[in-house]
C-alpha cells in the first residue's frame, strides 16, 4: 500500500493501489529518485541527476541566447552609429553646397554615370573606331590598350561630375588629398593635372580665341578690301 500526504489536512492518509503513482517498485529504492509534494497536493516523482541536468542545460542556453541577442543589437547600434557619423561627414565636407544637393548632384550623377559606360564602350575591342578595310591605327590601339580601357571611363566619370557639380568635386578632391595622399604624390598630381590642362584644353581654346577675335576678322577684312579694290577697277 502507497501513501501519500494530502495538501489540504497536511495529514498521512493512505489510498489504493489503483490511484498510486505509476512507479515501477524497484524505482523506489533508487538514491537518485525522490519523491516530492507539489503545492497542489499532487506527489511526483523526480530523477534528480536527470532534472538537474536539464535545468543546468536550459540555464545556458538562455545564457547564450541572451549573449547572442545582446552582440547583435550591439552591433546594430554601432553600425547605425558608424552610418550616422559617415552621413554628417559626407553631410559637413563633401556634400554642403544646398544649391548643388537640390538642384544638379542628381543629372550630374546620371550624367556622369552615362559618361563612364560611353568611355567603356568607346574602348571596347570591337567599337568601330576603324575605316571600312583600313588596317589598325596608332590611335585606335592606344584607345583599346588595356590601361586606356582602365582610365578613360573614369577620366570621363571625374570630368563629367567635375564640370556638372564643380563645389562638390572640390570637396570630394580636397579629402582625398588631405587624408588619403601624401604631399608630394599630392603636388605631382596636380602638376601633371595643369600641364595637361595647358595642353590639350588651355592651349587649343587660346589659339581658338586669337583666331576668333584676331586672325579671323583681319582675313575677312583682307577680303572685303580685295573686293572692294576689284569693283572699284571694274
Amino acid at each position: 500500500m502507497s501513501k501519500y500526504y494530502a495538501f489540504e489536512e497536511q495529514t498521512q492518509t493512505a489510498f489504493s493501489a489503483e490511484v498510486s503513482p505509476l512507479i515501477l517498485a524497484p524505482l523506489d529504492d533508487i538514491k537518485c529518485m525522490e519523491t516530492i509534494l507539489l503545492p497542489s497536493g499532487n506527489l511526483i516523482t523526480d530523477a534528480t541527476v536527470v532534472s538537474n541536468w536539464l535545468k543546468t542545460q536550459r540555464i545556458t542556453i538562455i545564457d547564450n541566447c541572451n549573449e547572442i541577442k545582446s552582440s547583435i543589437n550591439k552591433f546594430e547600434s554601432e553600425r547605425i552609429a558608424e552610418y550616422n557619423n559617415a552621413k554628417g561627414y559626407l553631410q559637413d565636407n563633401i556634400f554642403n553646397n544646398k544649391q548643388e544637393n537640390e538642384n544638379r548632384l542628381v543629372p550630374t550623377s546620371i550624367i556622369a554615370l552615362s559618361a563612364f559606360f560611353t568611355g567603356r564602350i568607346m574602348c571596347h575591342k570591337n567599337f568601330g573606331w576603324l575605316a571600312t578595310g583600313g588596317p589598325t591605327s596608332i590611335s585606335s590601339s592606344l584607345i583599346k590598350s588595356l590601361p586606356s580601357r582602365i582610365i578613360t571611363p573614369w577620366v570621363f566619370l571625374c570630368t563629367t561630375f567635375a564640370i556638372g557639380s564643380p563645389k562638390t568635386w572640390n570637396n570630394f578632391t580636397k579629402i582625398i588629398n588631405d587624408h588619403y595622399i601624401s604631399k608630394d604624390v599630392s603636388e605631382v598630381i596636380h602638376t601633371t593635372r595643369d600641364n595637361v590642362y595647358n595642353v590639350l584644353i588651355n592651349a587649343p581654346t587660346q589659339s581658338i580665341n586669337h583666331f576668333s577675335e584676331i586672325t579671323l576678322p583681319e582675313t575677312v577684312k583682307q577680303i572685303r578690301k580685295k573686293c572692294l579694290d576689284l569693283l572699284q577697277i571694274t
